[in-house]
């Protein structure tokens, strides 16, 4: 029995870390982007005013409105023929300032998914300690379970925030033939159904709880 708890940990403990280190690796290749651009700028003197290559770089996620009419192709380097495709997610150079509150407001956001992710592995670790310890259904273990679902959709919600700040900011100045910009795609939810179902659990729990309290009331 605590072998295959261990085992189900082992894996939640595993899509937990996936996520963190994906949002982490797509974070820091923005952010490392955006820092030589910045450099490169600055080393060559030039003024505030003049653009840098991927200085306003976006990633958005696309959806063909007839996905039985190819309107665009890749080259296949192994037949030497262009083949038809469809776009899915792509970067494009945007030249549409955001304003500083909004930029701020991304940065904060990025920073508190990154930590809220964090805290979730820690109350999930917690969690699991105790129950090996013999300690299951008691309510300590259903406030982690509400700390861990909470800090998870919290972690989802910061996420989301700037790609919506950029599907806003990019749907007034970019649209493109054959395609509608997918709101949705970019923003993982592993973090939401890891969280909501951490809450259903503690629901559960606290249920049980209330029910063997009750009996134990009337005894």
């Amino acid at each position: 029995m605590k072998r295959s708890l261990n085992i189900l940990t082992v894996l939640v403990l595993l899509v937990l870390c996936f996520s963190v280190f994906e949002y982490v690796s797509v974070v820091s290749s923005a952010f490392i982007d955006g820092f030589n651009a910045g450099y490169s700028a600055v080393e060559k003197a030039q003024s505030a005013q003049v653009e840098v290559a991927g200085a306003h770089m976006k990633a958005i996620s696309l959806t063909p409105r007839m996905y039985g009419a190819y309107t665009d192709s890749v080259y296949n380097e192994v037949a030497n023929a262009y083949v038809p495709a469809h776009l899915g997610k792509i970067a494009i150079e945007l030249d549409n300032e955001m304003g500083t509150g909004l930029n701020v407001l991304q940065t904060i956001c990025v920073f508190a998914s990154f930590i809220a992710q964090i805290l979730a592995i820690i109350w999930f670790i917690k969690l699991i300690v105790a129950i090996n310890r013999g300690h299951v259904f008691s309510w300590m273990n259903v406030k982690r379970l509400r700390k861990l679902g909470f800090v998870l959709i919290l972690a989802f919600i910061c996420a989301a925030i700037p790609h919506i700040i950029n599907i806003y900011n990019i749907s007034d100045y970019f649209s493109l033939s054959g395609y509608t910009i997918n709101y949705t795609d970019l923003v993982s939810t592993i973090n939401l159904i890891l969280g909501l179902i951490s809450l259903i659990v503690a629901q559960v729990f606290a249920m049980g709880l209330k029910l063997q309290e009750d009996q134990e009331l009337t005894i």
